[in-house]
């Protein structure tokens, strides 16, 4: 509930936003900071276990945040292990 009523409250016309919203915002912004990244798209996106779009997203949130040398290039059906060392937080300067 917290979660919906700060989404709600960020939003310009203060309903709640929908996954569309989101999606659009994370595509936008992730490809302002790299316009070479491949949007997302749905939650349920294949691409999203590889973690590449959300250090993507935090780059462009946040110039310098992600370490370049612990990112794994990583496809959709690549080893787990890979996968899960580019999602994991305490390999980043995280600021919690």
């Amino acid at each position: 509930m917290n979660i919906s009523q700060t989404l709600s409250s960020l939003s310009k016309t203060g309903r709640g936003l929908s996954d569309q919203d989101l999606l659009k915002w994370a595509n936008t912004t992730a490809q302002k900071g790299n316009p070479t990244v491949r949007p997302i798209r749905s939650f349920k996106d294949p691409a999203i276990t590889t973690a590449l779009f959300f250090l993507d997203l935090l780059e462009a949130i946040r110039p310098g945040i992600v370490d370049p040398n612990l990112v794994i290039p990583v496809g959709p059906d690549g080893p787990y292990e890979d996968r899960r060392q580019n999602g994991k937080h305490d390999d980043y300067d995280i600021p919690v």
